[in-house]
Formats: structure tokens, C-alpha cells, sequence
């Protein structure tokens, strides 16, 4: 995104965008047409973003990054839209996914609920490495900061009323400060 004209990142250790030289506050975070205040782990007060976002990117599929006039439903936006949305799960066949890397541990599951049915689920959770590293006993020095999150999504289609769509969000965040 903050490839995008008028789009700058703030700093390198937050994920807040600056749109048109607007606040970063300015922007309106949106998860599946409902607004959201900040998706994000270790956001500060009155502000945007933060280190980590809450959402894997095995969960998010394509979104929309408005940065210029928008539509009268995105009214609380004083300089852009992220209006985010998750994939469906895999309606065909059951896939499952394991991660580990510098952020943390991201395990996903995705799947029919019956075979011949257009229903789908995905799961997904995520524990940070720091969080790992500490349950293990390794002493950190300054601090340590730890979160794990879940996401959770299931689609339901009937045929004569629609399609049934279940979204369920937990998050844990927690930053320790140790002074000597």
C-alpha cells in the first residue's frame, strides 16, 4: 500500500500510512464492510497501526485501498479506506498449513464442512516467537513482548436464503517491561 501515490509509512516499526499527508488516523479500517477501530497488535493510543497486524496473511484475500474521493458509506474517512477481506476456505478439499518464521508460529486449517457441499471453514492461529522462546525458559533481556491470535470464518450457503458467513476474532497481546 504505501507503494500507492499520496501513501507514505510513518516509521518502520508501525504499519501507519500517512494518505495525503493526512494523520494516520485519518484512515478507516474496515473487516468485511464492518468498521473496525485498529487491527492491529501493540497499536498505541490514538493511532492507526502497530507492529503486527492481527490478520495472517493466510485468512486476508483481496482488499481495497482507497486513497483518493470515495463513496458517501466510508463517511468516518478523513484520508483513505482499507477495507479489508478474508478468503474463503477451500469448499473442495481440506488443506492445512504450518509457519514458522521471525514473527511467530502460524498454523491455518481450511476445508468443506461435507463433501458435495459449498460450505467451507478456516482457521487460523498465530504465537509469536517471543512468546515461544519465553515459554522455553530463554531470558530476554529488556522486555518482552507476546501475542497469539485466532481467526475463525465459516460460509454457509442455502439456496433460498443466501449465504451464511461467520467471522470470530480473539487476540492476546501483552508487552512486558523488566527495569533492573
Amino acid at each position: 500500500i504505501s507503494s500507492f501515490p499520496g501513501v507514505t509509512a510513518i516509521n518502520d516499526g508501525e504499519n501507519n500510512l500517512s494518505v495525503r499527508g493526512n494523520s494516520p488516523i485519518g484512515l478507516l479500517w474496515r473487516l468485511e464492510g464492518v468498521e473496525v477501530p485498529n487491527p492491529n497488535h501493540f497499536a498505541n493510543i490514538a493511532s492507526s497501526g502497530g507492529g503486527i497486524s492481527i490478520l495472517s496473511a493466510q485468512v486476508l484475500g483481496n482488499s481495497d485501498f482507497l486513497n483518493a474521493a470515495f463513496p458517501a458509506e466510508y463517511g468516518n474517512a478523513l484520508s483513505g479506506v482499507f477495507d479489508m477481506h478474508l478468503r474463503k476456505g477451500n469448499n473442495q478439499k481440506r488443506e492445512y498449513t504450518v509457519q514458522v518464521g521471525l514473527i511467530g508460529l502460524d498454523i491455518s486449517a481450511e476445508g468443506p464442512f461435507r463433501k458435495g457441499d459449498n460450505g467451507s471453514y478456516l482457521v487460523n492461529y498465530r504465537y509469536s516467537t517471543l512468546g515461544i522462546l519465553g515459554a522455553l525458559g530463554v531470558e530476554l533481556d529488556n522486555g518482552v513482548s507476546k501475542f497469539q491470535d485466532m481467526s475463525f470464518t465459516v460460509r454457509l450457503p442455502e439456496k433460498k436464503a443466501g449465504v451464511f458467513h461467520l467471522l470470530f476474532l480473539m487476540l492476546f497481546t501483552a508487552h512486558t517491561i523488566r527495569t533492573l
